[in-house]
């Protein structure tokens, strides 16, 4: 039969030793520090959050208790002033996840469109493009190596040594 002890040195650390047969042995040694509680923390971050709240709160009751005329000095209109003391609005993750689909939706159906207007084609039609059936897939999805194109100044290679006489 073993029997765990916890006992505490002066050094602030805790043993658990095991009791076997008239021996100890140190299991587990660990330095116990003090540490900040959650609700500590969570009632700091509240009282701050609330504090901001109230001077937000402040500052809007004054800049709508102003005059027209003062404000105009000031270059704000009635409707900029919760805009200007809370900052934009944060758009919302369902928002975010809504577009990053849409967009990825649209871009399916753009690459699906070409590939379609490709596959309707003729060979020669292809061949003109410098595609066969083959590289329709690739074509359509954007995933076709640049090649040289002698009508795009930029890829137009230059030798600045040899002038013309």
């Amino acid at each position: 039969m073993m029997t765990y002890y916890m006992t505490e040195t002066t050094a602030g650390t805790a043993i658990a030793t095991e009791q076997r047969y008239g021996s100890a042995k140190v299991v587990k040694s660990a330095k116990s520090e003090p540490k900040t509680s959650f609700l500590r923390t969570f009632r700091a971050n509240l009282s701050s959050k609330f504090a901001d709240y109230k001077k937000r709160q402040q500052a809007k009751r004054e800049l709508y208790g102003m005059s027209g005329r003062e404000l105009s000095e000031l270059g704000v209109s009635r409707m900029e002033i919760d805009t200007i003391v809370d900052g934009p609005a944060k758009p919302s993750l369902i928002k975010i996840s809504y577009n990053a689909c849409k967009d990825y939706i649209s871009q399916r159906l753009r690459e699906r469109a070409g590939y379609v207007h490709l596959m309707q084609m003729d060979d020669r039609q292809l061949k003109d493009l410098g595609l066969t059936r083959n590289l329709v897939e690739r074509a359509a999805n954007d995933q076709m190596p640049s090649a040289h194109n002698d009508n795009n100044p930029a890829s137009i290679v230059k030798n600045d040594r040899r002038k013309a006489v």
